[in-house]
């Protein structure tokens, strides 16, 4: 530490600026959406460079360092591993195919990117009308049913002796108890009127019994079209949702995007994001409102989407925000050159500005947190019609089941009458045989 002072020595620091205006802001902390990686090492730097008694030289480049085809790399990296820098001016995440020429030493700040989306409707990816009960309550419902159609067709028997019109076949009897019992289970009365105090009975414990379940149903139908899914909460699951995905339109994302290794974050980046070509990378304007729109994740650094967010959405749509981490690695680093020959002076003296909370003032303007939910009272959206589809496609079986029912009761009906024709014409013969015999 005694030997810190390099006497205005020159210290040289490329750095990555995407906005030409951030020149302009970087010493004000203003629009701190914009570049936010070389603007929260920018403070840094200039205090480890007073520290040590330099001279900054910022060089500005146009990527961190990537690999090549031909085996060279290019920005930061290639000023490094040509000896023309001391410090990366920007924040680097950390791979190990750099450290030969890059020494990381520690994370300036807690920054992220990060996907940012609006948590979908529940009835959006599931069905939610066999959520309200669990497989118990199901299963006692069928078995009441079965309970009610018997009880049901065993009174009817008593109902014949009351009643003055023909009496039911078994067939029949067990027809009506069973639609009696849909009629009592979906609260719309029965088609005739029981006339023994058993069916009386039986009829009074069943709307009981159904109308309880029946009013349940509906207030936990009513909730979950309401509810958000909190189910998509991981890399896979947002890459078997109906989620659609972009990026933010910056050079590390398509690296990052295109050179993928791990196989489920291989898979995502490939069918929702790099499939689309340019337009899966955004600018952070337009991700944003994709988001507010609903059924869209946009991966984005943390300090641009926020501040966005903040911009635009509501207090009511910040409730259902949903975020997910892609990236393996943590916030990024300070990096120096392996072989600058300040290399242990600039560290030590990182060290200090960290420890001493220097660094931590400049983090905390530049770095929000995530966006609060500060709506005082619920939201209620409405219902569209892919809320209820589950319903309409099981309405919709239904009304094709009736079809082929509607053709078996023609087919048996003529059959009935041809019978019934067939009988007639027989009796009528046979009573004209039996006139002609007597007359004879």
């Amino acid at each position: 530490v005694r030997r810190r002072d390099l006497r205005g020595a020159d210290v040289v620091l490329p750095t990555v600026l995407l906005h030409n205006q951030s020149l302009e802001d970087l010493p004000d902390y203003l629009h701190r959406e914009r570049d936010t990686l070389t603007k929260v090492v920018y403070y840094m730097c200039t205090h480890l460079v007073e520290w040590v008694n330099g001279t900054k030289i910022w060089n500005r480049t146009t990527s961190w360092g990537y690999l090549q085809p031909d085996g060279q790399w290019d920005g930061i990296v290639r000023e490094m591993q040509d000896g023309r820098a001391d410090i990366a001016g920007s924040c680097m995440m950390a791979q190990k195919e750099r450290v030969k020429y890059v020494n990381y030493v520690l994370a300036p700040s807690k920054i992220e990117a990060m996907f940012v989306f609006k948590k979908p409707a529940l009835a959006s990816v599931t069905n939610i009308y066999v959520l309200p009960f669990d497989i118990g309550v199901w299963v006692s419902i069928i078995v009441l049913i079965i309970i009610s159609s018997s009880t049901l067709f065993l009174s009817s028997f008593g109902e014949d002796r009351m009643k003055n019109y023909y009496s039911k076949s078994w067939l029949q009897k067990m027809s009506d108890g069973f639609f009696d019992t849909l009629c009592l289970m979906f609260q719309q009365g029965t088609a005739a009127d029981p006339l023994s105090i058993a069916s009386r009975q039986i009829l009074l414990l069943g709307l009981m019994a159904f109308m309880f379940l029946y009013t349940a149903y509906s207030a936990n139908v009513v909730a979950l079209l309401q509810s958000p899914t909190n189910d998509i909460n991981s890399i896979e699951t947002l890459l078997t949702s109906p989620v659609a995905c972009g990026s933010q339109d910056v050079v590390y994302a398509w690296q990052m995007f295109g050179h993928e290794s791990r196989p489920i974050h291989r898979l995502l980046a490939d069918r929702k994001i790099n499939s689309q070509g340019k337009k899966g990378f955004l600018s952070v304007e337009d991700g944003i409102r994709k988001v507010r729109e609903g059924m869209f994740a946009f991966h984005v650094e943390q300090t641009a989407g926020f501040d966005q967010i903040q911009k635009t959405f509501l207090e009511d749509e910040k409730c259902n925000l949903g975020f997910i981490k892609y990236m393996s690695t943590t916030s990024p680093f300070v990096a120096f050159s392996q072989i600058t020959p300040i290399k242990e002076m600039l560290r030590i003296g990182a060290n200090r500005i960290m420890e001493v909370g220097v660094q931590s003032r400049s983090a905390r303007r530049l770095v929000p947190e995530r966006p609060r939910c500060g709506a005082s009272a619920a939201m209620f959206n409405a219902v569209r019609l892919s809320d209820v589809a589950p319903a309409f496609r099981v309405l919709l079986a239904f009304y094709a089941l009736t079809l082929p029912i509607l053709g078996l009761e023609i087919l048996v009906k003529r059959r009935e009458m041809k019978r019934g024709i067939f009988e007639s014409k027989s009796v009528d013969t046979a009573t004209a045989e039996i006139t002609n015999n007597i007359i004879i």
